[in-house]
């Protein structure tokens, strides 16, 4: 009895640490698109501020935002 207690218990841990490794793995790999999504943005942020920072007239300016060819 107190044999199949044991057993049971360490496939219950085993199982608990196989589930957190496993949740681990998805919050990193959501953490890693995130931050390459932040990072997009940051530099897509920054180009769009250098064609506002360029001399040109607020046509051209607009017109190079919409297109999104800065």
């Amino acid at each position: 009895m107190i044999e199949i207690l044991v057993w049971g218990s360490l496939i219950l841990l085993c199982g608990f640490m196989i589930w957190a490794i496993a949740k681990m793995a998805e919050a990193t790999g959501e953490a890693r698109a995130l931050r390459e999504k932040a990072e997009k943005e940051a530099k897509d942020a920054k180009a769009a501020g250098t064609v506002m920072a360029e001399n040109r007239p607020p046509g051209d300016t607009a017109g190079r935002l919409q297109r999104g060819d800065f």
